[in-house]
Formats: C-alpha cells, structure tokens, sequence
C-alpha cells in the first residue's frame, strides 16, 4: 500500500471471524452475479424477434 502513496494505520491484521465473513460475503455476490449474467443470457436468447418483424404485410405499419 505504501508504494500507491497510502499510509498504514497500523491495525494489523483482522479477525480471522471477520476474514471468513467477508470472504463468504464476496464469493455470495460473485456468484449471484454469475448467474443474473447467465439468466440475461439465457433471456436475450430465447427473447422472440423484434416486434418490427412480427408485424404482418403492414397491418399496423400504416398508423405509424
């Protein structure tokens, strides 16, 4: 940290209760943000085409 101009407070090291907490905190959100990435994917796959193209021979074409 000192070599990125920051200073050590001298706190030491944390709890290893506090350690564990956050690391199963930050591997909860990894993984919850794994798959609300997969479920979009998943999504935008299986979405049906644009409504543009479900239109037929400009049935409402003409009211726009």
């Amino acid at each position: 940290m000192r070599r990125f101009g920051y200073e050590l407070t001298g706190a030491g090291r944390p709890p290893a209760g506090d350690f564990m907490r956050y690391t199963y905190v930050q591997e909860t959100r990894t993984l919850l943000r794994r798959a609300q990435r997969l479920k979009d994917r998943w999504d935008r796959q299986r979405e049906p085409n644009p409504v543009a193209a479900q239109l037929s021979s400009g049935r409402f074409a003409a009211g726009s």
